[in-house]
């Protein structure tokens, strides 16, 4: 892969949607048709879902995002308004891996054959780290279509913290930092009890207005989600230092671990009452998810010593049979290895790669006085 396109918005929510749908039209339009197809694909969500169904859902998503955050639905409408596609969906582009679930509930639950969705997730404490800092790093895996639609975009808007994230053309963010200091990522994980509600793109970006953990952790706690995923969160604390949480949540359940050494995650459910709803996972895409967690736990222990570039190469990480914390696509696990992001918050900076992080270069990125620059 070559460099990483970066893209910076400011102004209103609607100006800053209208820039960022404007500067990816036509590479929106396609991800999103591609999106409301593979909502019709077996393979996804069973299929037999029809497109009225699909746009009733898709509709009372976007009244319950409206109600949640009404800013990020005028930038939503920007965005589609930019790209020349419908606001509904562009809610289902940004919000597909939880929107499975609600497609999924509302056909009545039938069996999936096989899943998309991937990433493989640490939370590193001061108490572990080279040099008494957090750390957060994360894969982002996913259908290898997604893979060339990796963007960064960054976020400059009046009386909130300066934003970047991973994330793909035309979507708000993914995984992101702010200029505060909190770091938010994700797992995503299959469940049976998605219901119309808010995407985890938006709580994402609504988590990132947040300038403390709690306070960031208080807006997920705030959602009425529509399907599950599973957030890491990471920032100053309100006491002063730095915390976290691993949480686990779906539209009817959650299950948090505060931060105490190392929390790690990929995509299966830890928690008893998360794996209660969770589906019954394809037995490679589980044992891709069991082998990477039980390597990536293996890894950072043995560490010399824990900084951004030891994780680095930990998410760089392959193995012979294919299911490696680097992985790519497989028969019965269509999901590739489509970038990554290390995240030091004491310092405000971050690396990120698009495509394999084994093959492809890290980026750094880091917030200033400007906002944010790009090291060259």
């Amino acid at each position: 892969m070559s460099r990483i396109q970066w893209l910076g918005i400011n102004g209103t929510p609607y100006k800053a949607g209208l820039a960022h749908g404007q500067a990816y039209a036509s590479e929106i339009a396609a991800i999103t048709r591609e999106r409301m197809e593979l909502l019709h694909d077996p393979y996804w969500t069973q299929g037999g879902a029809t497109p009225d169904v699909i746009r009733d859902l898709g509709e009372q998503c976007l009244e319950a995002q409206n109600a949640y955050d009404p800013d990020m639905t005028q930038e939503l409408k920007g965005i589609a308004d930019g790209a020349g596609i419908d606001t509904v969906e562009a809610l289902i582009m940004n919000g597909f891996t939880d929107f499975v679930d609600v497609v999924f509930a509302a056909r009545g639950n039938e069996p999936v054959g096989e899943e998309g969705g991937g990433c493989t997730a640490a939370l590193v404490s001061t108490t572990r780290s080279e040099h008494n800092q957090p750390y957060f790093a994360q894969t982002w895996d996913m259908h290898p279509t997604a893979t060339p639609h990796v963007r960064m975009v960054s976020i400059e808007r009046d009386n909130e913290p300066s934003v970047i994230t991973f994330t793909l053309a035309g979507c708000v963010g993914m995984i992101g930092m702010n200029d505060a200091g909190v770091c938010v990522g994700i797992n995503n994980f299959l469940v049976e009890d998605g219901r119309p509600g808010v995407t985890w793109v938006f709580v994402v970006r609504a988590m990132l207005r947040q300038t403390t953990a709690e306070a960031a952790h208080a807006e997920l706690e705030r959602a009425d989600l529509c399907g599950a995923h599973n957030y890491l969160l990471l920032g100053p604390s309100e006491s002063g230092g730095w915390t976290g949480w691993n949480i686990e949540a779906t539209p009817t359940r959650k299950a948090a671990t505060h931060l105490e050494d190392i929390l790690l995650h990929t995509n299966h459910c830890l928690a008893d009452n998360t794996h209660a709803v969770q589906r019954a996972k394809h037995p490679t895409a589980l044992a891709c998810s069991q082998t990477r967690l039980a390597d990536a736990d293996e890894l950072i222990n043995t560490m010399p010593a824990i900084n951004a570039a030891a994780l680095r190469n930990l998410l760089a990480t392959r193995r012979d049979d294919g299911m490696g914390i680097c992985h790519d696509a497989m028969e019965g696990y269509k999901v590739e290895t489509s970038g990554a992001v290390v995240m030091d918050p004491a310092e405000r900076q971050l690396w990120a790669c698009w495509g394999r992080p084994d093959t492809a270069p890290w980026e750094h990125f880091a917030f200033n006085e400007h906002g944010v620059r790009r090291t060259d």
